[in-house]
């Protein structure tokens, strides 16, 4: 690996609604509902949220944290997006949609506060579509380096249920 994580954690995340967070402790959540134009990843300040194909349960993420950009490698990944994220703390709780934190996998440590790129992974998202699921079959990997504010990416977003939520939001916006 030619980037190898400076801060790497995975385990089970629980969801409910769709979503879990990553999340400054004293954010109170999202200003406005998440629209996950690019079908996976949305985010504002202090705030990255994950839309998930289960409605509710536990999906598997990685997290990694980089000082340099990742390679890309989307072989095994149904749909991968970029965005970008400022952060005014080094910490990041991680949440389901009623801003409940995780007891096994509660947080994540940066080395310093600033501007992030997060790029979101995700596998399984059609397997268990609007299903209760607590075997952690979904998959998610989350990689943040530092990096400058820069425009969405959408990298591959071959999961029909990304490809319709995307649908839904860009007709709504």
């Amino acid at each position: 690996m030619a980037n190898p994580p400076v801060v790497s954690s995975e385990g089970l995340v629980r969801v409910d609604h769709h979503v879990f967070y990553l999340l400054e402790r004293d954010s109170g959540g999202m200003n406005s509902p998440a629209s996950f134009l690019n079908g996976l990843v949305d985010s504002e300040e202090g705030i990255v949220a994950i839309n998930t194909g289960i409605h509710s349960g536990s999906v598997r993420l990685r997290v990694e944290v980089c000082n340099t950009e990742p390679a890309l490698e989307p072989a095994g990944w149904e749909d991968i997006a970029e965005v970008s994220v400022s952060l005014d703390t080094d910490i990041l709780f991680i949440c389901d949609s009623s801003m409940i934190s995780n007891p096994d996998f509660e947080f994540l440590e940066f080395e310093f506060s600033g501007e992030y790129r997060v790029r979101a992974h995700a596998q399984e998202r059609d397997a268990a579509v609007d299903l209760v699921v607590h075997d952690g079959a979904e998959r998610h990997l989350l990689q943040f380096w530092p990096s400058v504010s820069a425009d969405t990416v959408e990298h591959k977003i071959s999961s029909r249920y990304g490809a319709t939520r995307r649908r839904l939001a860009r007709e709504r916006s």
